[in-house]
């Protein structure tokens, strides 16, 4: 039985808490194994790859590895299932391939399925896609913010950059865009951004 088994890498920081995602970096990556000659169907006509997890990786972490055992063993993954042409669209640098195999008589796909994720999830060939980058992200509060920084009375400015160039936004709580959900909304809002648009560098100032 022939297989194509390939590593994907997902950018699951959005699953985690605001402070798990602090803690990482702003930045949590979890690695999927998958068999790319194997797509299923969930309905009747779009096909679907069954993903198994393997292990999470955060952006950042201490010497000792805190952040990561604290991702890998806060709750048990379970295999996922996502759109095929989801993967294809993809850029090559999530992706590990692992190479073509033909799984020998004596063992059955689900072993061998077993054996792959066993090794996998111990032999890491890819933690972070190639050429990765999170923006950097500052804060700029008034005195009055510094302990209390919700936004129902407050005015705020984000700072983007990319390289030297300045762009300013100025905006104010109620914008529909961060959803007036203080701090950690506007927070994960700015850094999307930046990743969408491939921005450097985010400053959140209050006033």
């Amino acid at each position: 039985m022939k297989t194509h088994f390939k590593i994907y890498v997902r950018n699951e920081t959005d699953q985690w808490h605001p402070n798990i995602r602090r803690a990482a970096g702003h930045g949590i990556f979890r690695a999927y194994l998958f068999d790319a000659l194997r797509p299923g169907y969930l309905n009747e006509t779009t096909p679907s790859y069954q993903l198994w997890p393997l292990y999470t990786t955060p952006y950042s972490d201490d010497a000792a590895n805190t952040v990561e055992f604290r991702l890998q063993y806060a709750e048990p993954p379970q295999p996922i299932y996502v759109y095929a042409w989801r993967l294809d669209r993809m850029p090559a640098s999530n992706f590990h391939d692992c190479g073509k195999d033909d799984i020998p008589e004596e063992l059955s796909y689900a072993v061998y399925l077993t054996r792959l994720v066993e090794f996998y999830a111990v032999n890491v060939p890819l933690r972070i896609p190639d050429g990765f980058t999170l923006p950097k992200l500052t804060y700029n509060f008034s005195p009055s913010h510094l302990f209390k920084p919700e936004f129902n009375h407050a005015s705020w400015k984000i700072t983007f950059r990319r390289g030297d160039k300045e762009c300013f936004r100025k905006t104010r709580p109620r914008d529909p865009n961060v959803h007036d959900q203080g701090l950690e909304e506007l927070e994960k809002w700015a850094i999307a951004h930046c990743t969408r648009h491939g921005l450097d560098a985010v400053e959140i100032h209050l006033s």
